[in-house]
């Protein structure tokens, strides 16, 4: 999810940035991470 983003904005958006943009599809596939936890593991 998270690679296939990156290669369509490119590599360079944030993980809070990132985390903003995949939060519907997250919600979506039934997984929970919070900002700063993904951020961490971005």
């Amino acid at each position: 999810m998270v690679k296939d983003y990156r290669k369509k904005v490119g590599s360079k958006t944030g993980g809070i940035k990132l985390h903003k943009e995949l939060k519907q599809d997250f919600i979506n596939a039934d997984i929970k991470i919070g900002r700063d936890k993904f951020y961490r593991f971005d």
